[in-house]
């Protein structure tokens, strides 16, 4: 069991969308976030590409998922903060159902994009999720910065210091 759970630790390290890529990492290391389209709440195609330029914080999760709804209300916060500084949130829905997911998004008061994935095919296929949530810090220039398993505390000095790190770099 205990060699088993060391190679998942190191599969996971290795893997191409590790848990993060370090400040200053070479060109090589440098992983470009799948492009992506999707439909929102109101069945408009969103795709990743409209928001090159900005950081993304890209969140896979789950109306039944109790960490993940847990997180929303900080990301919905750090969202408002630092909406007009460059930053926004796709927040990424695997529910089947849209109806259950514009209920919660409307409760929880989220104003930022939520999409959905029903079939999973961005959350496994692109990004090859397997935890919720889980969530991506996309640099301006589409590249993936940082991945976070499970539970974000937005509101943290360590979530807010990665967030304005990449809004300072142009």
């Amino acid at each position: 069991m205990r060699t088993v759970l060391l190679s998942l630790a190191i599969a996971l390290c290795l893997s191409p969308l590790g848990p993060s890529i370090a400040a200053g990492a070479a060109a090589a290391d440098v992983k470009t976030a799948p492009g992506f389209a999707l439909k929102d709440l109101t069945g408009n195609r969103v795709t990743l590409d409209e928001f090159r330029g900005k950081v993304v914080v890209l969140g896979f999760w789950a109306t039944w998922c109790v960490p993940c709804r847990e997180e929303m209300p900080s990301l919905q916060r750090l969202y408002e903060e630092f909406k007009d500084a460059g930053l926004t949130v796709l927040a990424v829905s695997i529910d089947p159902s849209a109806s259950v997911v514009r209920s919660f998004a409307a409760e929880k008061g989220l104003t930022f994009p939520v999409l959905l994935d029903p079939d999973k095919e961005v959350y496994f296929d692109d990004y090859a999720v397997h935890v919720l949530p889980t969530s991506f810090l996309i640099d301006r220039n589409g590249n993936i910065a940082k991945q976070l398993l499970g539970e974000v505390a937005w509101d943290s000095e360590d979530a807010r210091s990665s967030v304005i790190r990449l809004l300072k770099t142009k």
